[in-house]
């Protein structure tokens, strides 16, 4: 792999990977060849993160088996959905789709989540770089390579952003970085 795919195209694979957050950096400072990584998502995934997902999807899948048991065993649904029991094989198109209107459902509150844990991956990779501006600029090239929509309808945002926007990030960068001036000035020398 190029240095130059390792520093844009890829930026987010290098969080996508099962180990701490160190090794990414290395991995990228050793592929890029440079003293700070342009690929600032290194620290993408951490372990309070991770243990979070598996528990909120693993919370969400047993909610979906509850409502499937409430729902498929009530009467008045049965009959709507033209079957009398679900031991009949006519349950089965019922039951997935039962399925598919929960998870629609469940879709929106799970993107809100993985959105702010991807907030959260940006916060620690600026933490282990440093560099805003480098932040900045990697999110500007992702942008502009991936034709990304800036500022998407709300709707849209809302049912299928599984990320922050580029603009969020950016801020999210400036407010960073304004907050460990201000840090940096409390400090003193």
């Amino acid at each position: 792999m190029s240095a130059r795919k390792a520093t844009t195209l890829i930026a987010g694979k290098f969080g996508s990977r099962h180990f701490g957050t160190k090794p990414y950096l290395a991995e990228a400072l050793q592929r890029t060849g440079k003293d700070k990584p342009t690929v600032l998502y290194v620290g993408a995934a951490s372990g309070d993160d991770k243990n979070f997902g598996t528990a909120l999807g693993a919370l969400g899948a047993a909610a979906v088996v509850c409502l499937l048991y409430l729902l498929l065993g009530n009467a008045r649904v049965l009959s709507q959905g033209g079957v009398e029991s679900l031991a009949d094989a006519r349950s089965v198109p019922l039951v997935l789709a039962l399925v598919a209107v929960l998870t629609t459902l469940g879709g929106p509150v799970q993107l809100l989540m993985s959105r702010r844990i991807e907030a959260r991956a940006d916060v620690h990779a600026l933490d282990l770089t440093t560099d805003p501006d480098a932040f900045i600029a990697m999110q500007r090239r992702l942008a502009i390579t991936n034709l990304s929509d800036l500022n998407p309808p709300p709707l849209v945002y809302g049912l299928f952003a599984s990320h922050p926007t580029a603009p969020e990030r950016i801020a999210l960068a400036r407010d960073w970085e304004k907050l460990h001036e201000a840090e940096a000035r409390v400090a003193g020398p």
